[in-house]
């Protein structure tokens, strides 16, 4: 019994920490990442799957998986980049954020969701191109 009640309480605190707001991490909407855009050092990763990412993106998106970012942020984020995570969830942009911080030591992040962007009353060639 105590076995399972350390198992319950393990799986219940892995489950918080995705939810749990990740420091320096900031939500922005489709609009203000739009004004972001006019930045030279702005950096777009999007962290969905890559059969997602091929489907349908932002032509100036990097895609990297969450499961990749640990092992190849170095190849496209330097320092002084201003990053934008897209994603379609907070779990994924949490993670995403928590392993740029923790390797790259990038403190300032802003996220966007992908759903926000594909919405029709939002002119996705505007933002994404």
């Amino acid at each position: 019994m105590f076995i399972w009640m350390i198992i319950l309480a393990a799986i219940f605190l892995s489950q918080l920490r995705n939810q749990w707001p990740v420091k320096g991490l900031q939500y922005i909407s489709a609009m203000e990442l739009r004004k972001m855009k006019n930045s030279t050092t702005l950096k777009i990763i999007d962290v969905r799957d890559a059969s997602d990412f091929y489907e349908d993106h932002c032509t100036d998106a990097i895609n990297i998986y969450v499961g990749r970012l640990p092992f190849v942020w170095s190849n496209h984020i330097r320092d002084g980049d201003t990053i934008v995570l897209l994603g379609t969830d907070h779990r994924s942009i949490n993670k995403s954020a928590r392993i740029l911080n923790k390797k790259a030591g990038i403190k300032s992040i802003y996220a966007a969701f992908y759903q926000n962007i594909n919405d029709p009353k939002i002119n996705k060639r505007i933002i994404c191109s």
